[in-house]
């Protein structure tokens, strides 16, 4: 099972490649700054075999958040199979 951090997971790219990795029943680790948005991927990608998905909130212009960010991902993670980042 693979571990899948995404950033800027509600953008049509990694909407897509998470709706793959979802049908192998990957973990994930979803970050984006619309919260909304970010709930309805993470009900998609369960309802597509995700085992577990993880939600956090982040405006990537905060760059100080991103240290908490990484935190959070190995605190639930162990080890990162996939890392996607999609910015605009």
């Amino acid at each position: 099972m693979k571990n899948i951090l995404i950033v800027g997971a509600t953008s049509a790219i990694a909407t897509a490649c998470a709706r793959h990795w979802a049908s192998q029943h990957a973990r994930f680790f979803l970050v984006a700054r619309n919260n909304e948005k970010l709930s309805q991927v993470a009900d998609d990608l369960r309802a597509r075999g995700a085992s577990e998905v993880i939600l956090h909130n982040l405006d990537l212009n905060d760059l100080g958040a991103h240290e908490v960010m990484l935190h959070s991902v190995f605190d639930a993670f162990d080890r990162l199979d996939i890392t996607l980042i999609r910015s605009e």
